[in-house]
């Protein structure tokens, strides 16, 4: 069973009064400084490196994120193909926003890897499914691509929420 970073006694010294942080607090109990996201990763990385099933969790969210950036180089070039082959703009365009929306989302993983994830999620299986509706035979096409991303995303979701659970007090 996993443990908690609190039963794994992680912690760093607060920046201002030297009191003690744990991965949860929000605010150092003592001056109330409000912890940053920089000693926030401090301590993750800490749990990761005193907890394996923690750090394989955290490998599995990185792997989740990096998907985004996948389905983005994938977008970006339909979008290419697409608005080239068909001469189409409008095609290139939308397709290129997508990709850029995806590049986005990964960035915002960086401080919400739950939230981006599963943005990324909603819209990918979206846009296959209007895929499919348009052309039933695209469902086919890169079917392995597909899988791949779907499970690392639902993997990494799985995992932050794994996390976070294991990180509260």
């Amino acid at each position: 069973m996993a443990t908690t970073a609190r039963e794994l006694g992680v912690s760093i010294n607060c920046a201002t009064c030297d009191n003690q942080i744990r991965l949860g607090d929000e605010t150092c109990s003592a001056c109330k400084r409000v912890v940053t996201s920089d000693e926030i990763a401090a301590l993750r990385r800490r749990w990761e490196a005193a907890d394996p099933e923690a750090a394989r969790r955290s490998n599995d969210v990185a792997y989740g994120r990096a998907s985004l950036l996948v389905v983005a180089g994938l977008l970006f070039i339909e979008a290419l193909i697409y608005g080239v082959i068909n001469e189409s703009l409008k095609t290139f365009v939308f397709g290129s926003a997508l990709s850029a929306m995806m590049i986005g989302l990964f960035f915002v993983g960086r401080r919400d890897p739950l939230a981006a994830m599963i943005a990324g999620l909603t819209v990918y299986v979206l846009l296959e499914v209007i895929a499919a509706i348009a052309t039933i035979v695209s469902l086919a096409q890169g079917v392995l691509i597909k899988f791949l991303v779907i499970a690392a995303l639902i993997t990494g979701i799985s995992a932050e929420r794994q996390l976070r659970k294991h990180q509260k007090p």
